[in-house]
């Protein structure tokens, strides 16, 4: 959290308190994205941003998205009025509390911050020491990254394309825990790629070094790349996916322990914020620098 950082926080207020119809509060803070969602309770996040200041790109999508979500994670809950919670869990019902908080939060962005593009970050949950849930929404400048393009375009939105290969596995536990982790990155590295023991014939491949590079192919996952020679290492799952697994599934967890220690491995497995290099064996973590596209690429 730093002090210059500015953004809104709108939440509904009055869902399942038997209080007569919910309203729309906003306030001013100084969190971060990430500081919200390790601030307030577990529950289902998405990630959005707008277009022309008002509109939501994919606002459809991502409603889909929260409200399969919040209907696949086991959150123990003792709902006052019996419905509130399955409102967030229905797409339409959640799509009429949805458009007024956004439309509402949005219009004191602007207020704020004329004329910005804004980051969306809404988190339903169930807040067990008010006994009821929650529906929130932080806002914030929408960052512009320098593009290598001629025409100078930072941020691309692709419409209608094809959707998340797992929507109902957006659980905020997953981004609190993380954050050990990221916070212990290298500042000039953004990804982690696992190599796995086994995979390639090779044996010094297995062991990353300094000199190895990621790169990200137009149409398949993460690959790696060892001393000019590309290597692919198996199929890519997303990791909010395998972590749903782990913690709700019949897979072997990890343990949520464990993860929150993982920033201070040496080695062992572990997955990403992008996926999980998944062919058995032991991984090896490996801090990646930044990938910056030739002129040619």
């Amino acid at each position: 959290m730093t002090s210059n950082f500015i953004a809104i926080i709108a939440e509904v207020v009055g869902l399942g308190l038997g209080r007569g119809p919910a309203r729309v509060e906003c306030l001013r803070t100084h969190l971060t994205s990430k500081d919200f969602l390790s601030t307030y309770p577990q529950g289902g996040y998405t990630g959005a941003r707008t277009v022309g200041r008002t509109r939501v790109v994919e606002l459809k999508r991502h409603t889909t998205r929260l409200a399969s979500t919040l209907g696949s994670l086991p959150l123990p809950y003792e709902d006052v009025s019996g419905e509130a919670m399955k409102a967030l869990q229905d797409e339409s019902r959640l799509s009429a509390l949805l458009v007024p908080l956004l439309r509402q939060g949005l219009k004191t962005w602007e207020k704020l911050v004329p004329g910005s593009e804004a980051k969306l970050m809404i988190l339903g949950c169930y807040d067990a020491q008010k006994k009821c849930p929650r529906l929130l929404t932080h806002i914030s400048a929408l960052s512009i990254r320098p593009s290598s393009k001629p025409d100078g375009q930072g941020v691309q939105v692709e419409m209608g394309g094809r959707p998340r290969s797992n929507p109902k596995c957006k659980d905020s536990q997953w981004a609190r825990d993380r954050r050990v982790l990221e916070d212990t990155m290298d500042p000039e590295s953004d990804e982690i790629i696992l190599p796995i023991r086994g995979c390639v014939e090779r044996d010094e491949i297995t062991k990353p070094t300094k000199e190895s590079s990621l790169i990200k192919p137009e149409k398949s996952g993460f690959v790696w790349k060892y001393r000019g020679t590309v290597v692919s290492f198996g199929v890519l799952v997303t990791a909010v996916g395998l972590y749903h697994m782990f913690q709700y599934g019949s897979v072997s967890p990890l343990g949520r322990s464990m993860l929150r220690t993982l920033g201070l491995w040496n080695n062992g497995p572990l997955w990403t914020g992008s996926g999980w290099v998944s062919r058995g064996g032991s991984a090896f973590v490996q801090w990646i620098k930044r990938y910056r596209p030739s002129p040619s690429s």
